[in-house]
């Protein structure tokens, strides 16, 4: 038989790929990584968030502490007695 008799869509693909299958779940391919993976991954997800939390405080600090010493203003002079 023909591809052209069979017309443009082919009736026997159409009931094969309908058929109920047993699907195989990503996370428990292969063994996965097991527990350890996720104690690997939850610290170094901490550990990213700590890295970008404590860079965004150095920023801040640093842009404040470099606008805070350039007020304008006369210079700061020596009082005497």
């Amino acid at each position: 038989m023909a591809q052209a008799d069979r017309g443009p869509i082919d009736p026997s693909w159409w009931r094969w790929s309908h058929q109920p299958r047993e699907a195989i779940g990503m996370m428990w391919y292969d063994g996965g990584g097991g527990w350890g993976g996720w104690i690997v991954m939850t610290a170094f997800m901490v550990l990213l968030w700590a890295v970008l939390i404590l860079g965004l405080v150095a920023l801040v600090r640093y842009l404040a502490g470099a606008r805070r010493h350039q007020q304008p203003g006369s210079p700061p002079t020596t009082v005497t007695r």
